[in-house]
C-alpha cells in the first residue's frame, strides 16, 4: 500500500513537473514576441528621441554686423576688382603741332578734301598758299582743329594722300605756365584793390597821383598776363596742322625749287657782291652836294692860309753880362 502511494506521488510530481515545463515553454514563447515588440518599440523610441533631439538643436542664425559690434570680424580676402585707370586730365594745356608733306594724285580734289576735313573735325583753315611750275603744283595749308580731334585729323589727311613724304608731330605742355600766370594775375588784382583803397584815404593830390601811377602799372601787368593766358588757352584748345601737298605735272620738267649747286651758289654770291658794291657807289653819289661843299671848303681854307700875311719874326734879346 505504501509502495503504491509512493509510486502515485512520484507520478504526480513527474506530471506536475512536465506540466510546469510545458507551461514555462508556452510562457516563454508568448513573452518572446512581446519582448521583441518592446525592443522594437525601444529602437523606435530611441530613433524618435534622436530625431526630436536633432530637431531641437539650435539652428545657426545669420547675425548682421550691427548685432556684433564687439566681435572681431574674420579677415576676408581682397577680391575687389582692380581700380579703374585714372582718366585723362582734360584741364591740362598742351600745345600740339603737326607737319605733313604729302604727294597727291589729284591736286584739286585733295585741296577740297582738306577743307572738308577741317570742317568735319570742327576746325578751320587759318592760312593757305599755292605755287605752280612746269614740274608740279604745290599748296601749303595751315589748319586749326580742336585738340581732341588732332590725331583723327592727321591720320585722315595722311590716309587720303597717295604718298606720305614726311610727318612730324610735337607737343608742348604749358599747364605750369598757365597756372603760374593765373596765380600772378590774381595777386595783381588783389594789389590793385588795395591801392584803390589807399587812394580813398589819400590826404593830398600828390599822394593821389602816386597811387594812381601804381594802379596804372599794375593794370598794364594784369592786361599783359590776361592776354598771355588767353593766347596759351587758345593754342592748347586748337592744335595746328601744317600740310604741304603737291602733284607732279611733268616729271621731265626742270625742278625749280631744288637746292642750288655749289657753282650756282658761287655765281649768286659774286652777283650779290657786285650788286652790293653798286648800291654803295650809288649811295655815295647820291650825297654829291655834301661832297662838293666839303671840297670847296677845304680848297678855300688852304687858299686863305696862303694869302694871310706872315707874322714878323721876333729876335730874342740876349741878357747883358
Amino acid at each position: 500500500m505504501k509502495t503504491l502511494l509512493t509510486v502515485s506521488a512520484f507520478m504526480l510530481v513527474l506530471a506536475s513537473s512536465c506540466d510546469h515545463k510545458n507551461a514555462n515553454q508556452k510562457e516563454a514563447a508568448a513573452t518572446a514576441p512581446s519582448e521583441n515588440a518592446k525592443s522594437e518599440e525601444l529602437v523606435v523610441a530611441s530613433a524618435t528621441d534622436s530625431a526630436a533631439g536633432y530637431e531641437q538643436l539650435p539652428m545657426p542664425q545669420t547675425v548682421s554686423p550691427e548685432n556684433q559690434p564687439n566681435q572681431p570680424q574674420p579677415q576676408q580676402k581682397n577680391n575687389a576688382p582692380a581700380p579703374a585707370p585714372v582718366k585723362a586730365d582734360w584741364n591740362r594745356k598742351i600745345i600740339r603741332h603737326g607737319d605733313l608733306e604729302l604727294e597727291v594724285k589729284d591736286f584739286k580734289n585733295f585741296n577740297n578734301r582738306v577743307s572738308a576735313i577741317a570742317g568735319k573735325y570742327g576746325g578751320y583753315i587759318s592760312e593757305e598758299t599755292q605755287e605752280s611750275s612746269d614740274y608740279r603744283l604745290m599748296s601749303k595749308v595751315t589748319l586749326r582743329v580742336p585738340v581732341d580731334q588732332f590725331e583723327a585729323a592727321v591720320n585722315e589727311l595722311s590716309s587720303t594722300a597717295e604718298k606720305q613724304i614726311s610727318r612730324n608731330i610735337t607737343s608742348q605742355d604749358v599747364t605750369g605756365q598757365v597756372v603760374d600766370l593765373r596765380s600772378r594775375l590774381e595777386a595783381k588784382r588783389q594789389a590793385r584793390l588795395r591801392y584803390l583803397e589807399l587812394m580813398k584815404s589819400a590826404k593830398n593830390m600828390e599822394e593821389v597821383f602816386q597811387v594812381q601811377k601804381e594802379v596804372d602799372e599794375i593794370q598794364e601787368e594784369i592786361e599783359a598776363a590776361a592776354g598771355r593766358v588767353s593766347q596759351l588757352s587758345n593754342q592748347s584748345a586748337y592744335s595746328t596742322i601744317t600740310v604741304v601737298f603737291f602733284q607732279i605735272i611733268d616729271p621731265s620738267a626742270p625742278v625749280t625749287d631744288k637746292s642750288p649747286s655749289f657753282g650756282d651758289r658761287l655765281l649768286e654770291a659774286l652777283g650779290s657782291g657786285f650788286k652790293w658794291f653798286g648800291d654803295v657807289v650809288i649811295a655815295l653819289l647820291t650825297l654829291w652836294p655834301l661832297w662838293t661843299i666839303a671840297i670847296l671848303g677845304v680848297y678855300g681854307y688852304r687858299k686863305w692860309r696862303k694869302q694871310r700875311p706872315a707874322k714878323p719874326a721876333t729876335v730874342a734879346e740876349s741878357p747883358v753880362k
